[in-house]
């Protein structure tokens, strides 16, 4: 299986889903004017990931901004992933800045309408270069 990388913008995130690394990050800001044809490609790459995944699966969102409709494909994306809990552990880390007060209501919201445990690491906002690429 490939990997799928796409290289943020000023208005989309980076995306690196590498399953032989065992490597699978969303980060940045997504305020894509088309979030469907944007996010259709990683929900297409993980249907096919959880056709035959690794035994663990732990999953980085650093989303520091979502517009309504990335929210909404953001959610879609999290929804697939947990449909495939029987086949892999799943771990999901949702980092946030500490000054982010935002970015870390966002993930409680999707860790709410999911029903699933997240885990959220707070990262001092001089850290954040740790996640640019």
């Amino acid at each position: 299986m490939d990997e799928l990388s796409i290289s943020k913008t000023v208005l989309s995130p980076d995306i690196i889903l590498n399953k032989k690394d065992n490597f699978f990050l969303l980060s940045g800001k997504s305020v894509v004017e088309n979030a469907e044809d944007f996010y259709n490609p990683i929900l297409k790459w993980f249907k096919n990931y959880f056709n035959n995944p690794n035994k663990n699966t732990e999953i980085i969102f650093f989303l520091e901004y979502l517009n309504s409709s990335s929210s909404l494909q953001i959610g879609n994306i999290i929804e697939s992933i947990l449909k495939n809990k029987d086949k892999t552990k799943i771990v999901i880390n949702w980092l946030y800045e500490s000054s982010d007060e935002l970015a870390l209501e966002a993930g409680k919201e999707f860790q709410y309408i999911y029903q699933f445990k997240f885990n959220f690491i707070e990262l001092e906002d001089e850290y954040e270069e740790v996640f640019e690429f």
